[in-house]
């Protein structure tokens, strides 16, 4: 801050007082302008820039809580494994978690647009069509969506189909 000059040579030096006044005035602007911008909502440049989400904002915050959640048994998960590459989508209930790394699942049969029901296989050995439920333990490594259910009418929720697609 400057110090005004003594009392004797403050005429001598009119400039130096305007500089001070002008310097004050540009405070008090840019003071004003930083509250304005806050009234307003308007980004300083420091502030980190948003993502942008084009669509449905709830149904990607939905398939973004949906990746991070963890593997809980009873709920849907979606698979990608190399086993079944020709099943597309690969959809199956947790039904208890083995490892840390490894979940036991029971697969779920049915397209996108279709109600998925529980798969099943014949039992070796065994005559007379007897079936069992098709349940396989498998790594997670190779669940690449989790933590949903499945509508009660038993088909994908809105924003799993669209990260099917």
């Amino acid at each position: 801050m400057h110090v005004l000059p003594s009392e004797d040579s403050w005429m001598d030096e009119p400039v130096h007082i305007l500089d001070l006044l002008m310097q004050k005035r540009r405070l008090e602007d840019t003071a004003a302008s930083d509250d304005l911008s806050d009234l307003l909502g308007i980004a300083k440049i420091d502030d980190p820039i948003p993502p942008v989400i084009i669509g449905n904002k709830k149904a990607a915050a939905a398939s973004a809580a949906a990746a991070k959640e963890t593997i809980k048994e009873g709920f849907f998960v979606l698979l990608d494994w190399a086993k079944y590459a020709d099943e597309w989508p690969q959809l199956a209930k947790v039904i208890n978690i083995v490892l840390p790394a490894e979940v036991e699942i029971h697969w779920y049969k049915g397209v996108k647009s279709t109600a998925w029901t529980p798969a099943s296989r014949r039992m070796k050995g065994c005559k007379g069509g007897k079936t069992e439920p098709f349940v396989e333990t498998v790594n997670t490594n190779v669940i690449w969506c989790r933590g949903f259910s499945l509508t009660p009418s038993g088909h994908l929720p809105k924003h799993i189909k669209d990260q099917v697609e």
